[in-house]
Parts: C-alpha cells; structure tokens; sequence
C-alpha cells in the first residue's frame, strides 16, 4: 500500500495498493478493493483520499512479477458503506 500526493487534485491523496497473488479474477480484485476502501473509510484519512487503485501482480513464468488488471475508483463519490441500496462492486472502474 503506497499513499501519494494527487497530481490531479492538489491538497487531496492518491492510494494504491498492489496485490501480489496468482492470478486474480476483477471480481476478486473488486473484492480485495472495497476490503481496503472499508479499511480507509474507518481512518480520519479518508477525507483527503481522492483516488483508490487496485493492481494485481501474478508471478509470470519467468519468475518474475506480472501486473494484471487495475481497478480505480474515484473515492469520494461513494459512501463505503456495505449495507448501502447499490453494491460496493459498482464503485470500480
């Protein structure tokens, strides 16, 4: 997990986050997002977290690690709440 200053929203934060698994599926990506953006949401940090990104990382057969899909969410638009009307998994693109 990495927390950076928002090129694009001065005074505002950018959390990443890489997932090193095998490969994952989005839906498990998705699933591993909202664990962390629920996380974010219990801190006092969360008002300055514009941007959440999930990466995943598989090892490739080379040995080394492979970047997999990447979901982004643009943090402030959603409550977090996992009782809300809409499923947490709509908050990703």
């Amino acid at each position: 997990m990495q927390v950076i200053t928002s090129v694009d929203e001065p005074g505002m934060l950018e959390a990443v986050a890489r997932v090193c698994s095998t490969s994952m599926t989005k839906a498990e990506l998705i699933e591993v997002g909202n664990a962390i953006a629920m996380s974010i949401k219990a801190d006092p940090i969360n008002e300055s977290v514009a941007v959440l990104k999930v990466s995943g990382w598989a090892p490739g057969a080379d040995g080394q690690l492979a970047k997999g899909d990447t979901i982004t969410t643009d943090y402030q638009l959603y409550t977090w709440d996992p009782s809300a009307a809409v499923p947490l998994s709509n908050n990703w693109d």
